[in-house]
């Protein structure tokens, strides 16, 4: 079926939205872990948990991608999928 074959070009580009999106907040919030605690997303409140506890893993030499890929690296499939719509689908107010 042709939804079959598309599925994993899919979620791949998905994933890679993610990866820009937590790299574009990591390049504006670096290691002030306040701003990523006042975020309204939950994706980067965990984000800036993970850099947080990883911190003497991290100074201002490590490469961003590898600070975003191990945060990505450790997310399960349901999780990614649930941060990737939290970035991509609006919340409306009710």
């Amino acid at each position: 079926h042709r939804d079959l074959h598309s599925f994993p070009t899919r979620r791949s580009s998905d994933l890679t939205e993610l990866f820009f999106f937590l790299q574009n907040t990591f390049e504006k919030f670096n290691f002030d872990f306040d701003n990523y605690k006042n975020s309204k997303l939950q994706i980067v409140k965990n984000f800036g948990k993970s850099i947080s506890d990883r911190n003497v893993l991290y100074n201002s030499q490590t490469p961003v991608s590898r600070i975003v890929g191990d945060f990505v690296a450790g997310m399960t499939d349901e999780y990614a999928i649930e941060a990737f719509k939290e970035i991509t689908f609006p919340k409306y107010i009710i």
